[in-house]
């Protein structure tokens, strides 16, 4: 696992299951990211400030996910890998083309990333007919 989301519900501690994959995670240093709704962290992840989904939609609360994946530093490359693949193994210009944009909008993109995605564009279907 790359990244583990908790969703606090108030039913969160009743599980004998939930503390225990959270503390699976904690003790293999992998990012937790607390989703508080209606509970907030406690015990493992007590340390972790969580993100409050209290209003928000299901798309907020993602973008929200999103944004804290692609800025630490333990799942970011990750992020990227799986971003270059979604725009390079596109199957069609509209799938491809709001892909690239969403990438490119992105800041910083690591160095290591770059060539990948220039490769895979030029060897791409979807993006060689329209560049041909």
């Amino acid at each position: 696992m790359d990244a583990l989301a908790a969703v606090l519900m108030p039913s969160f501690k009743a599980s004998n299951w939930t503390d225990q994959e959270v503390g699976a995670a904690v003790g293999r240093g992998v990012l937790v990211v607390p989703i508080m709704r209606g509970s907030t962290p406690h015990g493992f992840i007590g340390k972790y400030q969580g993100m409050d989904a209290h209003g928000k939609t299901v798309g907020q609360i993602a973008e929200g996910i999103f944004n804290i994946l692609i800025a630490s530093p333990s799942t970011r490359s990750r992020i990227f890998a799986c971003l270059v693949d979604t725009v390079t193994l596109a199957t069609s210009e509209e799938v491809a083309g709001p892909r690239l944009a969403a990438l490119a909008s992105l800041p910083n993109m690591p160095e290591g990333f770059i060539t990948p995605l220039r490769e895979g564009v030029m060897r791409s279907q979807v993006f060689g007919r329209s560049a041909g």
